[in-house]
Formats: C-alpha cells, sequence, structure tokens
C-alpha cells in the first residue's frame, strides 16, 4: 500500500509539505498538521497486489494557538500580507522612537536654559 500526505485548506490546494520531502507514510506514525489547515491522503494498492485493506485513526487534540499564530491569522482575514505588517510594525516602532528622543532632547534643552 502506498499512502502519501498532504496538507492545505481544500483538495485543490493541498500542497504543503506534511511528510519531510513528500515520501511516502509510515506505518505506526503520527503526523501533526495545524489546527489552519487540513490534510488530503492519498492510497493506492501495489501493481502486484489484488486488493488491499486501508484504515487509519484519527484525532483532534485541543490546541492554544501563540499570540503570533493569531495576529498571522487575523491579518490573513483582512488581507495584509505578513511582510506589509512587520513593515508598518517597524515604522511605528521608529516612530515611537524618535518620538522619545524628540522629548528627551527637548527637556534637555530645557533644562540647559535655566
Amino acid at each position: 500500500m502506498n499512502v502519501f500526505l498532504y496538507g492545505g485548506t481544500s483538495r485543490f490546494n493541498a500542497t504543503e509539505e506534511v511528510v519531510s520531502s513528500n515520501a511516502a507514510a509510515k506505518i505506526n506514525t503520527n503526523y501533526t498538521i495545524s489546527f489552519t489547515s487540513g490534510m488530503l491522503v492519498v492510497a493506492f494498492p501495489n501493481e502486484d497486489q489484488d486488493g488491499a485493506h486501508f484504515e487509519f485513526e484519527y484525532w483532534l487534540d485541543g490546541y492554544s494557538p501563540s499570540w503570533f499564530e493569531l495576529l498571522e491569522i487575523k491579518l490573513k482575514q483582512y488581507g495584509i500580507s505578513p511582510v506589509l505588517a512587520s513593515i508598518i510594525g517597524l515604522v511605528v516602532i521608529i516612530f515611537l522612537i524618535g518620538c522619545v528622543v524628540y522629548n528627551c532632547k527637548k527637556r534637555c534643552h530645557c533644562r540647559n536654559k535655566m
């Protein structure tokens, strides 16, 4: 029996690598995917086999995403790419640092006049 696993949100875009190098899945091995994805299982018998029996077990386990994963999900919902969000975040941080430096210089300048 040949079994291959692919991840994706639907069967039409199941291109994520679940098994390293997209190799065949191994018996008695657990494979885990993200809660934001699904899994496509492709199974077919070897050429020389008349009949094949195939069964698998799956289960859902509790998962608490990190704040970064939650942020990434929200950004995707609004169609904002992670690169754009990073650039915007960097600009905001630079602006805040600039404000702090400006206020420090202003206070130092006021103290020097006294």
